[in-house]
């Protein structure tokens, strides 16, 4: 967990099968979550979180880039 670039590499392979509608679980995993939420942008333009909130789950969404968001 504190070779931020490594897991940046295993998670580029790890998520080429993601999708621009696929979800991010927010966990005690900083770093993994920081990492996915790089790719997912990098790749899309935008990240979906799914976030534990008052004994249910809610989706969150972050557009960063709408040109890439909407292809």
């Amino acid at each position: 967990k504190w070779d931020i670039a490594r897991l940046y590499e295993e998670m580029q392979e790890g998520l080429k099968e993601a999708g621009k509608d696929d979800l991010i679980l927010i966990s005690h995993l900083t770093s993994h979550c920081c990492v996915a939420t790089a790719l997912m942008v990098e790749w899309f333009g935008k990240v979906n979180f799914l976030i534990y909130r008052k004994d249910k789950y809610e989706e969150k969404n972050l557009i960063i880039n709408s040109e890439v968001a909407h292809d």
